[in-house]
């Protein structure tokens, strides 16, 4: 018993040197560290913006790049969503993220940020999927330059037989179509394999002409022409693509109280696989209505704000 005390004794002591020891040190070493720390690159998470600017740095302030997004950036963010929101509802290839991006798109929104001689031949390496994640995120987040959202669609056009066009940084070329139908009549070019056609397009924020709109492919199942700034020859959308299933006209100030004519010469029977119309502040009477759904087993979801 003597022997098991003294010993529990000495490891007591033992360990209250120890903490003190430890106390001391820690008093010797402690420096003040900044409230947040980046271990990466901010624009890898944009998601985290929402918890409000930083006030305060340990040492100099960061470089702008590094910063938070502005108020108007955000308001930027904010309207293309609710541009965008109705035809990224009903896209079947757009995956559920849950808010947090994935390690690999991370990487390709850094890629893309930066100037990279090698961007050609780093994405001929990324699967299908990623850049059809970089093409989903980029649109709303900060629309890419055209020079690099043709890269990111290289020579078929689309990604994956998807093609979002966002305005101001972003246009359709006149020969658009016509270029890439060339590019995939080679066959020397047919090795890799199938290539599913265009068959999502969506327009938003930036000039349309009539002679793009026209070179349309008959592929197209999904459209979206939104908030375009000068009227189009709708009339002629059912001939160029009968296979609509869903349509977004949204936010296109032409169609007012004043689009009657432009109704009236759509003929809305040959889109037999329409489910979808949106007319977000759109003009849009009974008539419209009955015009759109007359002859249908099932009547098109007209979505109105």
């Amino acid at each position: 018993m003597d022997d098991a005390r003294r010993v529990n004794t000495i490891l007591h002591a033992l360990r209250g040197e120890s903490w003190r020891h430890q106390r001391n040190m820690d008093r010797v070493s402690h420096r003040p560290v900044p409230s947040q720390i980046d271990s990466l690159h901010r624009s890898l998470f944009p998601e985290a913006e929402i918890l409000g600017p930083r006030k305060t740095w340990s040492g100099p302030s960061p470089p702008p790049s590094w910063r938070t997004k502005s108020a108007s950036s955000e308001q930027d963010t904010s309207r293309r969503q609710r541009l965008l929101g109705l035809m990224y509802a009903h896209l079947p290839s757009l995956r559920a993220t849950g808010g947090v991006p994935c390690l690999g798109l991370m990487c390709l929104r850094r890629i893309f940020d930066l100037d990279v001689p090698e961007l050609d031949e780093i994405l001929a390496l990324v699967p299908p999927h990623l850049s059809l994640d970089l093409l989903h995120d980029t649109a709303i987040r900060e629309p890419l330059l055209n020079s690099k959202l043709y890269a990111l669609c290289g020579k078929e056009g689309h990604v994956d037989g998807e093609l979002i066009v966002v305005g101001p940084t972003q246009s359709m070329r006149p020969s658009f179509f016509r270029r890439t139908e060339e590019a995939l009549d080679n066959w020397e070019d047919v090795e890799d394999g199938y290539k599913q056609p265009l068959h999502t397009l969506i327009v938003a924020e930036t000039f349309l002409s009539p002679a793009v709109m026209l070179s349309f492919p008959p592929t197209i199942t999904h459209l979206g022409i939104v908030d375009v700034p000068s009227a189009l020859p709708l009339h002629r959308l059912p001939a160029l693509c009968p296979l609509l299933i869903v349509l977004d006209l949204s936010y296109n100030a032409w169609l007012d109280e004043g689009a009657h004519k432009i109704w009236e010469r759509i003929v809305w029977t040959r889109w037999k696989s329409l489910e979808v119309l949106g007319l977000r502040k759109c003009y849009v009477d009974v008539e419209l209505r009955k015009k759109v759904n007359a002859g249908r087993w099932d009547d098109v979801e007209i979505i109105v704000e």
